[in-house]
């Protein structure tokens, strides 16, 4: 099984975008999985989007992403199944906010690790597990340096001590 990741705003979604999930499916077969990585409501470059994350999301789904991954806001924002055009059920991760950052504000601090089970049979490639997996980005800072030490981790790992 093939699966692609595709960098995209959708700022709105065009014919071009569903000729480029046209020519996945030639290149690679019906089968293959399509991830979707898109921003929040603001687009990379800090603009305004079009239309807002939910429509975007439903836009790729409706095209043939199998599972869809926001982020942008830096905050871990809520989960979702959206159903496509076609039937399908599309999870949406709308933001598993900072993995990696300085920012130190404890809402920038927590975030969320994807895991994502797809499969692969008779009927095709789909996403069969999905859950948000909780982190929090430990920043500690070495008083004799003044440099910052960064641990990524799950949530259920972090100690007090830390």
């Amino acid at each position: 099984m093939q699966t692609v990741g595709v960098i995209c705003e959708y700022n709105p979604f065009h014919l071009g975008h569903a000729r480029q999930f046209a020519a996945i499916r030639r290149q690679l077969g019906q089968d293959a999985a399509i991830v979707c990585l898109m921003s929040g409501n603001y687009v990379q470059r800090g603009e305004p989007a079009v239309f807002d994350k939910l429509t975007r999301a439903r836009a790729a789904a409706d095209a043939g992403a199998d599972l869809i991954i926001g982020g942008h806001p830096h905050t871990l924002q809520p989960t979702g199944l959206l159903t496509a055009a076609d039937g399908r059920d599309v999870p949406v991760y709308y933001s598993l906010g900072n993995f990696l950052s300085h920012q130190k504000e404890m809402i920038n601090l927590l975030g969320g690790m994807a895991s994502v089970t797809i499969v692969k049979d008779k009927d095709g490639a789909r996403v069969e597990e999905y859950e948000l997996k909780p982190t929090i980005n430990v920043i500690l800072r070495d008083p004799a340096s003044g440099w910052y030490d960064y641990r990524p981790m799950l949530l259920e790992d972090y100690t007090p001590e830390l």
